[in-house]
């Protein structure tokens, strides 16, 4: 039986399983720490929509979306697979999805990226994401990439 690709709203309950994909994900300086996570999760001030990807009904990575009220831009914050989910085309489909639904309510879409993480760099691109800056030591010890995708080519989606 083929799996689907899906997601849904995460909530503080998915605390321990987002804390283990960014784990799984980045270096211990770079993931998000428990405390971050929950701030996250929680949402107290609603510019932050975060989901959980699932592969049929697996737990296979999350997503986290920042969003200012008013704004025409939506941030993908961070955006993550366990490692046994990856290379299944999990995160491109997520994205295409969102993305459409996402061109109805916002104009741009911005991202940022390590410059040796040359699958996700693949993958924006893909998408449509021009990169818009370098950002000498963004990881502080490495550079990073500002992306920016226009959402109108995907309105028609």
């Amino acid at each position: 039986m083929k799996k689907e690709v899906g997601f849904r709203q995460a909530t503080i309950d998915d605390l321990d399983i987002v804390v283990e994909i960014e784990k799984s994900s980045f270096s211990p300086g770079e993931a998000f720490g428990r405390r971050q996570i929950r701030s996250l999760l929680s949402n107290r001030r609603g510019s932050v929509l975060s989901e959980i990807l699932l592969w049929g009904e697996e737990v296979a990575g999350w997503a986290c979306w920042m969003k200012r009220r008013g704004s025409r831009v939506i941030r993908l914050y961070s955006l993550a697979l366990l490692p046994s989910y990856r290379g299944k085309g999990i995160a491109e489909k997520y994205l295409r999805y969102r993305l459409r639904e996402f061109a109805s309510f916002y104009a741009f879409c911005h991202l940022e990226v390590r410059v040796s993480n040359e699958r996700a760099y693949a993958l924006y691109t893909r998408l449509g994401f021009t990169v818009t800056e370098r950002l000498e030591g963004y990881y502080g010890d490495e550079d990073g990439y500002r992306m920016r995708l226009d959402l109108r080519l995907y309105k028609s989606l």
